[in-house]
């Protein structure tokens, strides 16, 4: 039995298992050994040199450190979120090849990039003195393949690459219609949907999700985007949004997130979606909470301390 296995039986000898504890998803570095050991499960002979690479210089960017950008000013879309979405990615790439499914290597590692790179265009440039990268929430994918075609071409990338690469990047927009794209090859197409159904189930999944729901209501009030009337707002309307988004998946991205639960059997001897089931918890919590009238219910969400500081209505009337 592998180490994996045996933390995990320690684990659920314990307690109900979160996906926090697989993997610490704080850590980039744990992340990247993680994605390392499931590729090699799925791919023996597949080189990691370049993902390791997009990793190394992702991590700079967000931390401002990689020339002619800022550090990463969105609380909502930050470094977290992105490599919580390469190991959903990696995840279900995994399952897929355990269910028998045959994907190209290189269309692959590909596939784990754009990941890494789908949200890079909330990264404001050095000269870019303006606000916060929020501004770009609606033009933000079409950014994120500009700077993909950019870092490709100085990294060594081919045209071919950066088309493919470009195809799944602006796939992860919720405005993508699938089936009107004109995809370089059908698994371009297969690792396009699982990319964006990753992005989806990452964010929805995270056991601070509900929290973070306030940092992306700041991030929409700069991209003037007023589909909500506020913070509250957003939230109700956050459960109808999950159950299009679950539905979308089911039915448009042909199930792939299905894949992970061959991923998680093999890899931790857990036979369960562990992704659906922290939506689930997740929506069923904000409904919970939502529906009881008697308190406010910021006050039921403290995970992270994202929410410590903020003060409740009645305060901020005071």
């Amino acid at each position: 039995m592998d180490e994996m296995r045996k933390k995990m039986e320690l684990i659920l000898g314990n307690r109900k298992i979160f996906l926090d504890d697989i993997v610490d998803l704080g850590d980039p570095g744990c992340i990247l050994e993680e994605v390392k050991v499931i590729m090699g499960k799925s791919f023996r002979d597949m080189d990691f040199h370049r993902v390791e690479m997009v990793h190394a210089d992702l991590v700079k960017l967000y931390a401002g450190q990689y020339p002619g950008y800022k550090e990463c000013s969105t609380g909502y879309h930050d470094l977290r979120h992105t490599t919580d979405v390469f190991i959903t990615t990696a995840r279900m790439i995994h399952g897929a090849h355990l269910e028998g499914m045959e994907l190209d290597k290189t269309e692959v590692m590909l596939a784990l990039v754009s990941s890494l790179l789908h949200d890079s265009g909330y990264i404001q440039t050095e000269d870019d003195t303006d606000g916060t990268g929020g501004k770009y929430t609606l033009t933000h994918v079409s950014r994120s393949v500009d700077f993909m075609k950019k870092y490709f071409s100085e990294k060594g990338f081919s045209e071919e690459d950066a088309r493919k690469a470009g195809q799944m990047i602006e796939c992860t927009s919720l405005f993508a219609d699938f089936d009107k794209l004109s995809f370089a090859s059908p698994g371009t197409e297969t690792l396009a949907r699982m990319v964006f159904a990753a992005d989806l189930m990452a964010q929805m999944a995270d056991r601070s999700y509900l929290e973070k729901l306030h940092l992306l209501y700041d991030e929409f009030v700069e991209g003037e985007i007023s589909n909500f009337s506020g913070e509250e707002d957003l939230m109700r309307q956050t459960v109808r949004f999950m159950e299009e988004m679950l539905l979308k998946i089911v039915k448009e991205m042909n199930s792939v997130s299905g894949y992970l639960q061959s991923h998680f059997k093999a890899r931790c001897n857990i036979n369960r979606d562990m992704y659906m089931e922290s939506i689930e918890g997740n929506m069923n919590y904000l409904m919970e909470i939502l529906s009881d009238e008697s308190t406010d219910y910021r006050t039921k969400l403290n995970r992270m301390g994202i929410l410590k500081n903020l003060q409740s209505p009645e305060e901020g009337d005071a």
